[in-house]
């Protein structure tokens, strides 16, 4: 099974992770994707897993240049991802940590529109059993 997997509605890219780190070529896959991103919005559940330092650099790099503050909500009960987007932070602004409770919130950092919250929810809970696993309870 993948540790991360990704889909994109309406221009917002939806990674859920497993409890384990990406591979490099899963990770190379979400650069891409970033980078052809036009809105700079990413909505990240995670059970634990999340990058290595590595490919946080390889994604410093990608992003470098493309809009000072891309828009991450990271969704997860992890005090390891969290500490991950803490030190992401620091090259982006733009990343916010919030718990599986806080999933709204995260979408409504996003902007993400009431009308389409249900869809990303469902997709959310697909791409979770893609990984094996719930992501946080979320």
């Amino acid at each position: 099974m993948p540790e991360v997997v990704s889909r994109t509605i309406d221009n917002v890219v939806i990674l859920v992770h497993s409890a384990n780190p990406p591979t490099d070529t899963e990770w190379n896959e979400i650069i891409e994707l970033q980078r052809n991103n036009p809105s700079d919005k990413t909505l990240v559940v995670s059970a634990g897993g999340g990058p290595t330092n590595p490919q946080r650099m390889r994604m410093k790099e990608a992003i470098k240049g493309k809009q000072d503050n891309p828009m991450v909500a990271v969704v997860t009960e992890s005090r390891v991802v969290r500490g991950i987007v803490k030190a992401m932070s620091w090259f982006n602004p733009g990343i916010r940590s919030f718990n599986p409770d806080q999933l709204g919130d995260a979408l409504t950092y996003l902007d993400i529109d009431e009308a389409k919250r249900a869809l990303f929810l469902r997709t959310v809970e697909r791409m979770q059993g893609e990984i094996g696993a719930r992501a946080d309870g979320v």
